[in-house]
């Protein structure tokens, strides 16, 4: 079995775990096409694929998408959920599946991590909201030192700083 290093972002400690619209049918023993679901293909380009291809949209491709529900009384109950309904911030459990498929190359074997369901159990803690303020870049004005010290010379100085304050 070649190794699992791929997944694994040791820098972050981050575990890679996705999963795929759309399968090979030579790669899948079901043959029964999932229609998708509007919230993933709202245009239809996903079903246009599967109509004019050798892919398929099966069970194993579909991933589901719940938010935990608390009543009063305690109850828990997991209502499902828009995928674009998950922010930044989110606390989620994910549900994940380990699978092993062959390479075709070398006749190895490979891990994958697939991704089955995830689920938002607290959607509270969001990041803090930063604003931020652009501010015009300060603007020196630098003054060349001609006739430096003649009085004739002060006044027009000061009317040509008049227009470079107007222009500022």
């Amino acid at each position: 079995m070649n190794s699992w290093s791929e997944a694994l972002n040791v820098a972050t400690g981050a575990l890679t775990i996705s999963n795929r619209y759309l399968t090979a049918t030579e790669d899948t023993s079901s043959l029964e096409h999932i229609p998708f679901d509007k919230a993933v293909d709202p245009k239809g380009y996903l079903s246009e694929i599967v109509k004019r291809s050798h892919y398929i949209h099966t069970d194993d491709n579909v991933v589901e998408y719940f938010k935990r529900v608390e009543s009063p009384n305690g109850e828990v109950n997991y209502e499902p959920m828009l995928p674009q309904s998950y922010r930044l911030g989110d606390i989620v459990k994910i549900q994940l599946l380990f699978q092993t498929v062959s390479v075709e190359r070398n006749a190895q074997r490979k891990m994958l991590a697939i991704l089955r369901a995830v689920t938002l159990l607290d959607g509270s803690f969001k990041p803090k909201k930063t604003v931020v303020v652009v501010e015009a870049p300060l603007r020196l004005k630098r003054k060349v030192g001609h006739n430096f010290g003649d009085k004739s010379s002060s006044a027009k100085s000061t009317h040509e700083d008049e227009l470079l304050d107007k222009r500022i």
